[in-house]
């Protein structure tokens, strides 16, 4: 798994002629001042520069492209916002929003789409695609995202929550930290996935998007900021419907789990008594072919598991 995801659109050689340095320097400097981007962001943009992503699709507000439109230069990277804003129409439980275009001149609407890329054409094409919206995977294909995810997206769109369902769709018992999207939802916790739904955490698309974005850190010179990230999302997630809880690291003994429980995390999405599984430092599981769960005092849960390895 060392090619890119996407490798037919990655752009030979685009490190050429920049000063990395002051690239480093220019991505520390974005991290602060650009309020609305968040670390997921800044990953793609390094995937961007380093040749291992085509474009990158932003949702920001006016103040934070123009100060991020005064930073591509140190990229040889070209940024153009659309002609229309965006408005949100509904948010779920998770904090995710959904939105549809607004005419510019909408003072309600404060949010607007950037693309950013290495040269204009490609920007072009992207903002075609979002002004058609002829094809509904032009968008996501364009931005790399593994086609069964870009299917699957509908069923969120529809109302799904994301959370849910990709855990139900996920297969196994130990899965890809590369395609963990759920520990970014914990504080402080990353992800090396762009801003978009994986169709499950199991999804072998995802993973290698993932593991490219985080060679392309390597590449970068952000070995140790990655290394870090990527501990994070090795750490063990038991999941219930309305509640996550981020474990640090877990022992397995025949049909049980052990864990220190002042070192769990917790990301309540809609109920609270799961908290209560963790008193005794350990829970009941069984394993098969979907994977480790348990039940214990009328509460059903599931252990997720993730690996570096394939």
């Amino acid at each position: 798994m060392n090619q890119p995801y996407n490798s037919a659109t990655a752009i030979p050689s685009p490190t050429l002629g920049i000063d990395m340095a002051l690239a480093r320097c220019t991505i520390d400097s974005i991290r602060s001042a650009v309020r609305h981007l968040s670390d997921r962001n800044l990953v793609e943009l390094v995937a961007l520069v380093t040749g291992h992503k085509k474009t990158v699709r932003l949702v920001m507000d006016t103040a934070d492209w123009i100060v991020l439109r005064e930073t591509l230069p140190a990229f040889n990277l070209l940024g153009q916002h659309a002609e229309f804003k965006l408005g949100v129409t509904k948010k779920s439980s998770v904090g995710d929003q959904f939105t549809t275009d607004r005419p510019w001149d909408d003072d309600t609407a404060e949010s607007i789409l950037v693309y950013v890329a290495h040269d204009q054409a490609t920007i072009d094409d992207a903002l075609q695609k979002e002004r058609s919206k002829s094809n509904d995977n032009g968008v996501g294909e364009l931005l790399g995202y593994p086609s069964c995810c870009i299917t699957a997206y509908r069923e969120i769109v529809q109302g799904k929550l994301w959370v849910n369902q990709i855990v139900a769709k996920t297969a196994g018992s130990v899965t890809s930290c590369y395609a963990n999207k759920l520990a970014y939802l914990f504080k402080g916790s990353p992800s090396f996935l762009p801003d978009y739904y994986p169709c499950s955490l199991s999804c072998a698309g995802s993973a290698r998007l993932g593991e490219t974005f985080f060679e392309a850190m390597l590449a970068f010179g952000m070995r140790e900021l990655a290394e870090s990230m990527k501990q994070k999302l090795l750490r063990p997630i038991l999941y219930m419907p309305g509640l996550l809880i981020q474990l640090k690291q877990i022992s397995q003994q025949d049909d049980r789990m052990m864990f220190e429980p002042q070192d769990a995390d917790f990301y309540q999405f809609g109920f609270l008594e799961g908290k209560q599984l963790l008193a005794k430092g350990q829970l009941p599981i069984s394993k098969d072919e979907n994977g480790v769960s348990g039940n214990y005092d009328g509460i059903t849960y599931r252990l997720l598991q993730f690996t570096d390895l394939y």
